[in-house]
């Protein structure tokens, strides 16, 4: 099993699978294992995302009265976040795209979604005096949790997860890993219900998880060494 995948690898990557006293052969079921769990999270990651960056848009654009182009309100968003608007709308321009608030939106990144639901926005976006808006973008919030940070702490751990998945980082050693997953499926909840859902009939991620790394042990061997398929 070892022969051949160290290098493409790298030593150095394949200890970040496991610790000192762990075999080559651990650490290697542990890299593919980690490589089934990204996989198997990646469908409520998109999910929570796409709907996170809807949800925001079209609750601001009908609160600011049916205004598509909110984010360029005199004062509304802070320096960064503007910045980052302003960046994406440069580069539609230089790809020579259509500019659309629709396609502006999809350019802007998770990480300027999650911020506007950070401290700075709480008393100007989300809870001035009431939360309006929070209930608007969250209906199904619960009461004893309709508050911003409640929403932030879930779109900052699906960008985290997001983040580490998508540039290849372990989280297989994540040591509350399904609660991570089931907290993000929560928040997409609060969102949508129905898209909860949906999200759900993809999912295979806690029946991965549960299995473990070794499952797979014997049929990935079977496979590096070319023999036929077998089920366990």
């Amino acid at each position: 099993m070892h022969s051949g995948l160290i290098l493409p690898i790298s030593q150095t990557r394949l200890n970040s699978y496991g610790n000192s006293d762990d075999g080559l052969e651990t650490k290697l079921l542990n890299y593919f294992w980690n490589i089934e769990l990204s996989q198997a999270f990646y469908p409520l990651l998109q999910t929570f995302e796409v709907a996170l960056r809807n949800t925001i848009h079209q609750t601001l654009s009908s609160h600011f009265g049916g205004n598509e182009w909110w984010f360029d309100l005199p004062d509304l968003l802070g320096v960064d976040q503007m910045a980052k608007v302003n960046a994406e709308r440069d580069n539609l321009e230089r790809k020579q795209k259509p500019l659309t608030s629709d396609r502006l939106v999809a350019e802007l990144t998770f990480g300027f979604w999650t911020s506007l639901l950070n401290r700075p926005y709480e008393s100007t976006l989300w809870h001035t005096g009431r939360p309006i808006l929070l209930v608007s973008a969250f209906p199904n919030l619960p009461r004893y949790r309709q508050t911003r940070k409640s929403d932030y702490g879930r779109a900052q751990l699906a960008n985290t997860m997001r983040n580490r998945i998508f540039h290849y980082e372990p989280i297989w050693n994540r040591q509350n890993l399904r609660k991570d997953h089931d907290n993000v499926a929560e928040g997409l909840g609060w969102m949508s219900t129905k898209m909860q859902l949906a999200s759900a009939f993809f999912d295979t991620f806690n029946e991965i998880h549960e299995r473990g790394a070794r499952y797979n042990r014997e049929l990935l061997l079977d496979h590096l060494q070319g023999r036929p398929k077998r089920y366990v």
